[in-house]
């Protein structure tokens, strides 16, 4: 498969950076940046680092596709702590949750 960049930057404190996750596609990458996003709205800027451990626990020897994506959003709704903010999260991703 052909393997794009996630468009997301990780970084460690200290300045260290991790290897971008690895996606299967542009719409795969694109998705995990909406993850991100939407999932900030309730859990700020370690959102970012919610979704790569996520995917790292998901995916941890292969590329990210889109056929993981109703794990993914399930996994990362975990992080949400209000049931209203959770289903919101849910809701925005717009996918059916595994």
């Amino acid at each position: 498969p052909v393997l794009a960049s996630s468009g997301l930057s990780w970084s460690r404190t200290g300045g260290a950076a991790f290897a971008a996750v690895a996606v299967a596609d542009p719409a795969a990458g694109a998705f995990l940046a909406r993850c991100s996003k939407e999932l900030a709205r309730s859990v700020g800027p370690m959102a970012k680092v919610y979704v790569e451990e996520a995917v790292r626990r998901l995916a941890p020897d292969a590329t990210f596709t889109l056929a993981q994506a109703g794990a993914l959003v399930g996994e990362l709704a975990g992080q949400v702590e209000g049931a209203a903010d959770r289903a919101a999260f849910v809701e925005a991703m717009g996918v059916k949750v595994r």
